[in-house]
């Protein structure tokens, strides 16, 4: 047999990998993920603005990011890239790196990689209209905003129910 091997039509490469005991095993990966690992040994896992547009793809009205090319058997082109944490938080994992996807749409979208905190304006869409840079003292406002307003409302519904039993009704 001529030629290069090939699984589902891609070109594999052999590559020994030693086990314990000092057993050895080769094992065929693709060109692809071999390219990837190379490339990625290369820049010390550092991400540049170009290879992440040649990875992902942003649709600002939406906020989605979706794979462009294969290259693995979750990373499929045209899916939807990465899983929801345990937090809620869309997670891409791009050369062993975990990265949020609002990060990610901004720094496709700006082409820089933002040094500040990506907050949501209201929910939790990437779509590029809900997406703005703040500090982190900003963020600490924030929340310290929303817990007083929700103590404030606890204590309005707390008030009413009392006042609600409290009263009786006049007798005719």
């Amino acid at each position: 047999m001529c030629g290069i091997a090939r699984i589902a039509g891609r070109p594999i490469i052999p590559r020994l990998m030693t086990l314990p005991h000092n057993m050895k095993m080769i094992v065929y990966t693709n060109v692809a993920s071999a390219i990837k690992r190379q490339s990625v040994n290369k820049q010390n896992g550092k991400l540049s603005t170009g290879e992440l547009r040649d990875i992902l793809k942003y649709d600002e009205d939406t906020g989605a990011l979706t794979w462009t090319s294969q290259a693995g058997r979750r990373c499929v082109a045209g899916k939807v890239a990465g899983h929801i944490n345990k937090d809620g938080v869309r997670v891409i994992s791009i050369n062993g790196n975990k990265y949020r996807a609002n990060r990610l749409a901004w720094w496709i979208k700006t082409g820089c990689n933002p040094t500040e905190l990506v907050a949501h304006i209201k929910g939790r869409s990437n779509a590029w209209r809900n997406l703005e840079l703040i500090t982190a003292k900003t963020r600490a406002d924030r929340r310290k905003l929303r817990k007083d307003s929700r103590l404030l409302k606890r204590d309005k519904e707390r008030e009413a129910l009392t006042n609600g039993k409290n009263k009786t009704k006049p007798k005719d």
